[in-house]
């Protein structure tokens, strides 16, 4: 009996040595578990680096690119301000169309025109543009218009209701006085 004894608690001094080895190395699993989560859930560092901000900048370098106006707000007196040295930076940053990059001075042609153009020539200098990489227009850049014909010639098809939609106004047309609008049976 003292040997059942003594193979019983042998045994079970076996499982509770078993049990607390597990138990700490699964401790320390969920440990560094824990530690590995809390690395790689912290949020993204902010700057140009998230999906989002890389898409918002490209989109508003095209822009710029496209635009090209410089206007008079885009300096003080003949030195570029900090909103035209950003326009001109996103300008530069669109690279993905021809040279010369052409800025068109959007100002009065008067005795500041050949200063701002120095200091828009420098500044695109700095930013690693060579000669002949750079050209100026006087006036607005026409080709970043658009007629307002077109626009106002389908403006009725935005903002009208159609005599055969869902809420036709015709009290003959079916599906009269259905939903909210003109032609509502309710609201006349």
């Amino acid at each position: 009996m003292i040997t059942h004894k003594t193979n019983l608690t042998a045994k079970l001094a076996a499982v509770a040595a078993t049990a607390m080895l597990l138990v700490a190395c699964g401790c320390q699993e969920a440990k560094s578990q824990m530690e590995r989560d809390r690395e790689n859930d912290a949020f993204s560092p902010e700057g140009d680096t998230r999906a989002y901000r890389r898409v918002m900048n490209a989109q508003a370098a095209a822009g710029a690119r496209k635009d090209g106006m410089l206007y008079g707000y885009h300096f003080d007196g003949d030195h570029l301000n900090s909103l035209g040295r950003q326009k001109l930076s996103l300008m530069v940053r669109a690279n993905d169309q021809a040279f010369p990059i052409v800025v068109h001075m959007n100002v009065a042609d008067d005795e500041r025109l050949k200063g701002r153009e120095d200091a828009v020539t420098t500044y695109m200098t700095d930013a690693g543009l060579r000669q002949g990489q750079l050209a100026f227009a006087v006036g607005p850049n026409t080709d970043a218009t658009s007629s307002a014909a077109q626009n106002l010639n389908r403006y009725n098809k935005t903002e009208d209701v159609a005599a055969t939609g869902s809420n036709p106004s015709s009290p003959q047309a079916p599906g009269y006085g259905v939903g909210g609008g003109p032609g509502n049976a309710a609201g006349q």
